[in-house]
């Protein structure tokens, strides 16, 4: 946790955006967010959450209700 903005700012200079983009799924591909589930699908989990990082918040909730979720809701639930 970081004492105060100052400190997060300094902290943010250490990250680039690839950096950003090689450790969360994200860009306009439906198929490499849907991938992003199959660990979790794999393992049971009852739940997933998903957040918006970017000023992109619409095109993300389209994207998954009309193309993400779709699929991952195909995948047959574990016995």
């Amino acid at each position: 946790m970081l004492p105060s903005p100052r400190h997060f700012e300094q902290a943010s200079e250490l990250v680039s955006e690839q950096m950003v983009g090689e450790a969360v799924t994200c860009g306009p591909d439906p198929e490499t967010h849907r991938a992003a589930f199959d660990p979790y699908l794999q393992t049971e989990f009852d739940e997933i959450y998903v957040g918006n990082m970017g000023p992109h918040y619409r095109e993300m909730i389209r994207l998954y209700g009309s193309e993400v979720l779709p699929e991952v809701r195909r995948v047959p639930a574990r016995a």
